[in-house]
């Protein structure tokens, strides 16, 4: 969430394509699992965000905390 930022979403695609060509990611085959990233997974990264916030709402949801209680376990 915080790297999809318009500010500073430039900077972490320079910096990827920057630790790639560093590792020589030409080298790794294309359709290899562990190939080095072309930019940073921003869709994905919202994805697991939104994914984590509603697993940790599957108390309150199933009636066993208050939302009171979800908010002060999470400081």
């Amino acid at each position: 969430m915080y790297a999809a930022g318009p500010g500073l979403q430039p900077r972490v695609q320079a910096y990827v394509s920057h630790l790639a060509a560093k590792r020589n990611a030409t080298r790794t085959p294309a359709d290899h699992p562990l190939r080095a990233l072309e930019a940073f997974p921003k869709r994905m990264d919202a994805f697991h965000t939104i994914m984590a916030w509603l697993h940790s709402r599957i108390p309150y949801a199933k009636g066993q905390a208050t939302a009171e209680q979800l908010a002060a376990s999470s400081r």
